[in-house]
């Protein structure tokens, strides 16, 4: 049992809730209300600190709109997302190796307009929409088929091909609302195509409004449930669009693609990809004439859009690892670029099963702090060159020094980092200030005493910013870092175990196999993306677990453990005794 999208109407107090349990796709509405945590000396769940809470439940949205505005710093597990509260408590007990993801059906959407006025040079803009729509293709991966909606005749290249369904409409306007309603009818999980979100949707909607009139709610069957909200922001569109998740192909390419390339049009990435472009229409001047002349190349043309798109993700299925980070949150699909929300959802997830609820979110503003260490470059040709490399710096620095916000004390300031970190190896401090909040504490005499002997009995770790950390008991931030950590490692190993078991398996024996494969390497990229963004919550103030002296502390020991990596390799290889000159020489006679 997972979900494969959901929806929270913040007028009815309702949830829409599409999830697949044993293969089959089912859609539920359920009436659910979000809630928070007060404090109670009866309460079976805790805060993160220990302190007992029980929950605190409402009648509505609104009623726990204004509870949450009212009652400012004395609620716990405040304005979290009600689509993540409400998919956490529903399927946190099913365990990460457990989660099959559900089949989607994605529709691959391209729209071709005509400049029928050439004065109106800003008519194709999607927030003009002025200028016709005169084709849409959409191909549907679960049918391996292309619909296509026309304003002419087609008798080009595909015309009797039976993956091709080509529907002539009589004018535009019936051309958008059979459109929509295939897509009504369709119910996709998931629209995507290049540049949709900037483009092609907003100029469908802003399209029938123009046709249609304002008060127009035909852009509402792009849902399944008739609910669209659409607004832009500073030239930005935003489109949710209730059971369907809109995953522009072109935002995604450019968050996960590892490659950077000179241009993100569909042509260049398609070639780079899979060495197939744009179909070529250079004997024309542009589309509008190739439009006008060649109406079955034009034609071929959109649907070949709207297929190198599916192609893209067949080869990258970078849609597939959005999906498993999905699950693995409990966040839905649209928040994949939303790396905090992500976390809210990883880390609420532990939270439930250890029956601790979220602390309370404060805000604040954004502070800056020093970052990564770069070294300088020695210019030059060398015939060695070592490459020092640090597994999982950040997280590896979270863990050993058992961070959370639950576990900081407070940062030791007016002493350098080097100092720092020679008193922490000598375990005896001179006297210091520590801030702790707002209030400096200065640490003397017996202060100073108990201090050093926590630190000696390794009650207290410390970084080389200065931020002191208790080390029992595990913090949340630390607890989480490890188990992502280690099923990783896990879910490698078994994920190259059956793949090497793939040789000598034939039949449904091997696609099984391979599926598996397949489904192991997205969960461990998940671990990857997660283990590698916990920092990030400790860095921004819309996060509830923000504590910029946390993130410092992570790039302390980062920058740190970087300058005396550097520090050790050259003494060894400046100074290299007998048995490493035999190494290398046995290196060198290899090569």
């Amino acid at each position: 049992m997972m979900f494969r999208n959901c929806f929270f109407d913040t007028k009815k107090s309702k949830i829409y809730l599409w999830e697949q349990i044993n293969g089959e796709n089912l859609y539920t509405t359920i009436d659910w209300v979000p809630y928070v945590f007060i404090r109670s000396n009866s309460g079976d769940i805790t805060t993160i600190s220990g302190d007992p809470v029980v929950k605190k439940t409402f009648n509505s949205y609104y009623e726990y709109y204004e509870f949450n505005d009212r009652n400012g710093q004395i609620i716990f597990e405040n304005k979290v997302r009600p689509e993540i509260q409400f998919l956490v408590d529903r399927y946190y007990n099913i365990q990460d190796t457990d989660i099959i993801p559900p089949k989607l059906k994605s529709i691959y959407l391209d729209i071709e307009v005509f400049i029928d006025d050439p004065s109106n040079i800003n008519g194709w803009k999607p927030e003009n929409a002025d200028c016709p729509i005169v084709l849409i293709s959409c191909y549907d991966d679960s049918k391996n088929k292309t619909t296509v909606f026309g304003l002419k005749p087609y008798n080009g290249k595909y015309s009797k091909e039976n993956f091709i369904n080509y529907i002539q409409c009589s004018d535009e306007g019936n051309l958008l609302i059979t459109f929509l309603n295939y897509i009504h009818k369709t119910q996709p999980d998931v629209i995507s195509g290049w540049n949709i979100s900037q483009y092609d949707i907003p100029y469908i909607i802003n399209r029938v409004i123009n046709l249609f009139g304002d008060k127009s709610n035909l852009y509402d069957k792009l849902s399944p449930i008739g609910i669209v909200r659409f607004w832009s922001r500073e030239g930005i569109y935003n489109i949710d669009i209730a059971g369907v998740s809109i995953l522009d192909y072109m935002e995604i390419y450019k968050w996960y693609s590892p490659h950077k390339l000179m241009s993100y049009s569909l042509d260049f990435v398609a070639k780079y990809e899979i060495d197939k472009g744009k179909l070529d229409y250079s004997q024309y001047n542009d589309l509008q004439q190739l439009s006008v002349e060649n109406w079955d190349m034009f034609v071929t043309y959109n649907i070949i859009d709207a297929l190198r798109v599916y192609q893209l993700e067949d080869k990258l299925g970078y849609i597939k690892q959005i999906q498993t980070l999905s699950l693995l949150t409990c966040v839905p699909m649209k928040f994949y670029q939303t790396l905090t929300t992500l976390l809210e959802g990883l880390l609420l997830k532990y939270l439930r099963r250890k029956k601790m609820c979220a602390p309370h979110l404060y805000g604040g503003s954004q502070e800056g702090y020093e970052g990564a260490f770069v070294k300088e470059p020695l210019r030059g040709l060398y015939d060695w060159v070592c490459d020092l490399d640090i597994v999982s710096s950040y997280p590896t620095a979270i863990i050993t020094l058992n961070m959370s916000i639950e576990t900081y004390i407070g940062k030791i300031v007016n002493i350098s980092e080097s100092e720092m970190i020679e008193y922490t190896m000598k375990q005896s401090f001179p006297p210091f200030t520590m801030m702790v909040g707002y209030e400096a504490i200065k640490f003397e005499d017996d202060k100073l005493k108990k201090f050093n002997k926590a630190l000696k009995n390794r009650l207290i770790c410390i970084s080389p910013s200065g931020a002191c950390f208790r080390t029992k008991p595990p913090g949340v931030i630390a607890s989480v870092e490890r188990e992502l950590f280690w099923r990783r490692v896990e879910t490698k190993d078994n994920m190259k175990n059956l793949k090497s078991k793939l040789p000598s398996l034939r039949g449904d024996n091997f696609n099984k196999t391979q599926e598996k494969v397949y489904r192991l390497n997205n969960l461990q990229n998940a671990y990857k993306t997660m283990l590698n963004s916990m920092y990030g919550a400790t860095a921004v103030p819309y996060s509830r677990w923000y504590n910029k002296n946390i993130s410092e502390a992570v790039t302390s020991c980062a920058r740190n453990t970087i300058k005396m990596g550097v520090n050790y390799v050259n003494e060894i290889l400046n100074n290299p005794n007998d048995k490493l000159l035999k190494t290398l020489e046995e290196i060198r006679k290899e090569l």
